[in-house]
């Protein structure tokens, strides 16, 4: 039992490495205890106020134990929809940490800096189009 804490904690931690290379972030990010979980947050487009609100919140007795379990069972869903995976995967990588979650973060590519491009684009062409149409319509 010992070792399969000891390879799901490397196997966790190469993942992590693994998504900290794709999003081009620095590796020692992900080596740091604590920042690293923020950078994630980040990475993973999730508000920081959930992370000040678990990070107090850890510190409760009484609601730390419920905060952790819900982050724990909410990230694999998550990291699945980062790299472009379904709900499917998610609970496998739930289930199945040790196999799923190197499966799809090395295979998967990182879909959130593609959506954002691709919401900026979309807005900025809608507003060039309503500037066009104000302006012909002013003449």
């Amino acid at each position: 039992m010992k070792y399969y804490f000891i390879t799901l904690f490397l196997i966790v931690l190469i993942s992590y490495l693994g998504i900290f290379i794709k999003t081009e972030r620095k590796i020692w990010e992900a080596l740091v205890p604590g920042y690293n979980i923020y950078i994630l947050f980040k990475i993973l487009d999730l508000h920081i106020f959930l992370f000040i609100s678990l990070i107090i919140l850890i510190l409760i007795p009484i609601t730390s134990k419920f905060f952790i379990l819900l982050i724990v069972v909410n990230l694999p869903f998550i990291i699945s929809d980062a790299f472009g995976y379904k709900l499917f995967y998610g609970f496998l990588i739930l289930l199945f940490p040790i196999f799923f979650l190197p499966y799809v973060v090395f295979k998967g590519t990182y879909i959130y800096s593609e959506y954002k491009s691709g919401k900026d684009n979309l807005e900025d062409e809608r507003l060039d189009k309503m500037i066009e149409e104000s302006l012909r319509n002013c003449s």
